[in-house]
């Protein structure tokens, strides 16, 4: 348990390192004052003319039938994954099928940066992107194999990508007192689940109490700032917290509940994937 507090500890400070740089690289691009800055910092070159490129294009309207013509695609591509969820025939494509989806999203997310000029806000999300990526593709062993050990590797990666878009929300956002809510309500919630009877959490309790502490704080803490700024990309960011707080809840269903219903995991499928596009969708609305 130390250990994990350690590990949880030095990952929030290498976030914070991270997300500080570019928070650093971002002033060098708009204020070109920095120039001493931008001699140390090679990358804020490369981004400030994808920058300029990009507002001196005029892309804002051509843009659009990217973004339309990529949510289509990935439309279809979850639809054939949901066919092999649920048609046997199909089922050995699932996990290539899966992380291809992964892909395209991460994808999705860079094209909509580059096209938008929000290239440093796609960096910002891409620790939490890659982390879910990784998380996918053991989700997506674990219900071929069905071991517990790519069900703890997967969760670990999803437990990571969420402290990431925290870190990401904390250092633009200052920590509110409010935000404690979830700290104390989820472990109770867990706690009353089990009064029930109904749930089988065994040695996993501990980690299903930290993790959806995880969840619901990023959850908990974009619903806060778009209620604050009302933009539509902290709206849109917001939207895609909640539907990835509700794939998890039925992930949670799906792991712990004694009942065993099939149409969970083509709804949690959903979920997922819809809030990964609102997450990239809200990259393009900056």
């Amino acid at each position: 348990m130390l250990a994990s507090v350690v590990f949880l500890m030095i990952l929030f400070i290498s976030e914070s390192y991270y997300y500080t740089a570019l928070q650093q690289v971002s002033e060098c691009c708009v204020n070109s004052n920095h120039s001493s800055f931008c001699l140390y910092c090679p990358g804020a070159i490369a981004i400030s003319g994808i920058l300029a490129y990009n507002k001196a294009s005029g892309y804002g309207g051509r843009c659009m039938g990217v973004r339309i013509i990529s949510l289509i695609i990935m439309g279809l591509s979850l639809i054939f994954l949901l066919v092999t969820l649920c048609n046997r025939a199909y089922r050995k494509y699932y996990l290539p099928v899966k992380m291809v989806c992964s892909l395209e999203f991460l994808l999705f997310s860079f094209t909509m940066g580059l096209l938008y000029g929000q290239l440093l806000q796609t960096l910002k999300l891409l620790p939490g992107l890659l982390l879910c990526l990784i998380g996918d593709l053991f989700m997506g062993m674990r219900h071929k194999s069905q071991k517990n050990t790519c069900f703890l590797l997967g969760t670990m990666a999803f437990a990571l990508a969420h402290i990431s878009f925290l870190v990401m929300l904390l250092i633009s956002y200052p920590f509110q007192w409010a935000d404690l809510t979830v700290v104390i309500v989820m472990p109770i919630v867990i706690k009353l689940l089990k009064k029930t009877g109904q749930f089988r959490f065994g040695k996993y309790e501990g980690m299903a109490i930290l993790y959806s502490i995880l969840v619901a704080g990023f959850a908990w803490k974009s619903a806060e700032i778009a209620i604050g700024t009302m933009q539509s990309a902290d709206i849109c960011l917001a939207a895609g917290a909640v539907c990835f707080f509700l794939s998890d809840s039925l992930i949670f269903l799906i792991s712990f509940w004694k009942k065993r219903l099939w149409p969970l995991h083509g709804m949690e499928i959903s979920a997922y994937y819809i809030a990964m596009c609102l997450i990239g969708l809200s990259i393009s609305l900056r």
